[in-house]
């Protein structure tokens, strides 16, 4: 992974990517499309699957960070926990959908 060539602290994006540099990766945001796809068809068995856009996002689940890293600091980790559950209730914007 290029986190190791550098010696740096890296973040996967995707997937879970901590197995490829344990030591270096701090978390991994990991995109769960099931989430997006169970409202989709949801929707359509509803009848309300038209022309809305799907996004996936931490409030329906469809992205997640795995665990942290054991280098992150508790007082990071307390933050980061509650910025989550900030943006899960929709009360932290995000500049996303």
């Amino acid at each position: 992974a290029g986190c190791q060539e550098a010696g740096i602290y890296c973040m996967g994006n995707g997937t879970d990517l901590s197995q490829q540099a344990p030591e270096l990766i701090l978390t991994s945001g990991v995109w769960q499309w099931d989430a997006v796809w169970e409202q989709i068809i949801a929707d359509y068995r509803g009848g309300a699957f038209g022309m809305q856009q799907y996004w996936a996002d931490m409030a329906n689940g469809g992205l997640a960070l795995t665990a942290l890293n054991s280098v992150v600091p508790e007082e990071v980790a307390t933050e980061l926990a509650a910025i989550q559950e900030q943006i899960t209730a929709g009360e932290l914007e995000t500049g996303g959908p």
